[in-house]
């Protein structure tokens, strides 16, 4: 069947209704479905940037972390590496001798001593220490050398005993090496350890006055020397201005009527200058003792009266024809000892005019005049000064 041509001057209004609503409802269902994918793409758009929020927050916070972790190893690290040089370095000090030859040690080790011998006005613990180094460096531990503490009656040795038993176990060389340290240290004007404060711990030497031989000794004469706990040697004073452990009131007097009538006039008069007792020496002096007997450290009764400084008794034993100058084992004279014990002046004074010789020198080349003018005591130095050394 033939299509009918349409009449395009032909108008129907009822077709172009119905084009129009169609058009409008396609128009709508568009509008609707491209609000849809624009909310969707909106939702999509802040659901990635809510992610990469995320993202950032979670690579910041683990950077921090690991940051962090990271600062802390460096720090134990670092912390590790100091601790390991400074044990080195501690090891090192204290095992590393000398770098050059035996020979150079020994010739810095006696000019150190040339120089010692400048010193003044140290410490009294300090020469104590320097001593002690000096003997280990020459002759190594006290008890290899067969030498037994001597009687506390012997001040003198006695406390150079301890000052060198105290660095037993110490290598010759290393003492060596550590008294050059320590004398160039004082040379240079370095303080004293014992100044006020307490010892560096830190330092290489340190020299703790301590003395654990607190018992109770008898000499051969049958004498108790007492010493307290709290008394110990350095804290005491004893080769300082102060008065020594033998002068003090530990040490009992000793009366005649204690006294056994078999004892010798020379125990007797020992005993009786222990403890200043001027009766029972007077009456040991005319039974007959001899002045100048010694006991096994070589002391005599003026010693003991010296360390004392009981100016009566060493005036009647000098009086006695008791010898001003004799010397104990170990070269130390009467005027020594009374120096040492940090008498009063008079008692000094009292020996000089008796003879004693100011300039005479001990075993190891100490002698009254340089001990006066290491401790610096102006008034025994000027009364030294006044019985000059016989070469001027």
């Amino acid at each position: 069947m033939p299509r009918r041509e349409v009449d395009p001057d032909l108008y129907c209004p009822q077709a172009a209704l119905v084009d129009k609503e169609t058009a409008d409802r396609v128009e709508r269902r568009l509008a609707r479905y491209r609000a849809k994918v624009k909310a969707q793409q909106q939702r999509n758009i802040i659901m990635m940037k809510q992610q990469q929020h995320q993202r950032l927050i979670w690579v910041g916070t683990g950077a921090m972390v690991l940051m962090a972790v990271t600062c802390w190893m460096w720090y134990k690290k670092s912390k590790t590496h100091q601790r390991r040089q400074r044990d080195n370095n501690n090891n090192s000090d204290d095992n590393e001798l000398f770098n050059g030859t035996s020979e150079e040690l020994q010739q810095l080790f006696n000019e150190a001593a040339k120089a010692a011998r400048q010193l003044t006005m140290l410490d009294q613990r300090d020469q104590l220490m320097m001593y002690g180094l000096y003997k280990q460096a020459l002759q190594g531990d006290v008890d290899d050398n067969n030498n037994t503490a001597p009687s506390k009656l012997n001040v003198v040795k006695r406390a150079k005993y301890d000052a060198w038993k105290k660095f037993t176990g110490l290598p010759k060389e290393f003492a060596m090496e550590k008294y050059c340290e320590v004398v160039y240290h004082f040379v240079n004007g370095g303080p004293s350890s014992f100044a006020g404060e307490d010892p560096d711990d830190n330092n290489d030497i340190v020299y703790q006055d301590d003395d654990d031989e607190c018992e109770e000794d008898v000499d051969e004469d049958g004498c108790p020397i007492h010493q307290d706990e709290d008394d110990d040697y350095l804290d005491s004073g004893m080769m300082g201005i102060r008065q020594s452990t033998l002068s003090s009131s530990d040490v009992h007097p000793i009366n005649n009527e204690s006294q056994s009538d078999s004892s010798s006039p020379e125990i007797r008069l020992r005993n009786a200058a222990l403890s200043s007792n001027t009766t029972a020496l007077e009456q040991a002096i005319q039974d007959g003792a001899n002045l100048d007997d010694a006991d096994e450290s070589g002391q005599t009764a003026l010693h003991f009266s010296a360390d004392k400084g009981c100016i009566q008794c060493m005036r009647l034993l000098l009086a006695a024809g008791a010898n001003v100058n004799a010397t104990d084992q170990d070269g130390i004279g009467v005027l020594q000892t009374a120096v040492v014990a940090g008498i009063d002046v008079e008692g000094v004074r009292v020996l000089l005019e008796g003879g004693a010789d100011p300039d005479a020198e001990d075993d190891d080349g100490d002698s009254p005049r340089s001990t006066v003018l290491e401790e610096g005591r102006s008034e025994l130095v000027e009364l030294f000064a006044c019985y000059p050394p016989d070469d001027i």
